[in-house]
């Protein structure tokens, strides 16, 4: 899949979208993070109704995006995964799966105010808060401002290994119970929907 810059081209429509920012430090971590985000119509000063992020800002004359967003569309092998709007990506960092069901964890990003207080929707976005979590266990670490301080808490563990006849995904045993299709691992051999 290829970026395209929001100077360039704005997404085609409403729904889910990839979307990035430029390279810079987060939680004192050098990376580029990527998120799923929506897109909805928007007015922007007139009749029309046009594709905006949900990102964007209005200041009463004109809408913004943070500089040098791009989007991506979301594949169809993305809704598979299970990605969402909100779930984040940041290419290159390791991140253990929950150490209960050995599902892979979602890393969440908020940007809020140092000491606390409400959600800042103003452009840009600048996550300052991270957390991880199991969406099946619902297990999940505090917020932290220091991602790299998240990282060695979260992955300081043993690396979960689920026994080898076992589905990390769903916790069946390989050919009992299961419907036959795994979104971790692609299709069971032997075994039919």
């Amino acid at each position: 899949m290829t970026w395209t810059p929001f100077t360039d081209a704005r997404p085609p429509e409403a729904g889910l979208f990839w979307f990035r920012l430029l390279p810079a430090s987060y939680g004192g971590v050098a990376c580029r993070p990527e998120w799923v985000g929506e897109v909805s119509l928007c007015g922007d000063g007139g009749d029309r109704r046009n594709p905006w992020p949900n990102m964007s800002h209005w200041n009463g004359y004109e809408r913004t995006v943070p500089a040098g967003l791009e989007w991506r569309a979301f594949s169809d092998m993305d809704k598979v995964a299970g990605l969402r709007n909100g779930d984040h990506v940041i290419p290159g960092l390791t991140i253990w799966p929950c150490p209960h069901c050995g599902t892979p964890a979602s890393l969440e990003c908020d940007d809020r105010p140092e000491g606390g207080g409400a959600r800042l929707y103003t452009a840009p976005f600048r996550p300052n808060l991270f957390k991880i979590t199991c969406r099946v266990c619902w297990i999940g670490t505090r917020q932290y401002r220091d991602l790299k301080a998240l990282l060695d808490s979260w992955n300081r563990r043993t690396p979960f290994h689920p026994p080898s006849d076992t589905h990390a995904c769903c916790g069946y045993k390989v050919g009992e119970g299961h419907n036959g299709t795994c979104a971790a691992y692609g299709q069971d051999e032997g075994i039919s929907p």
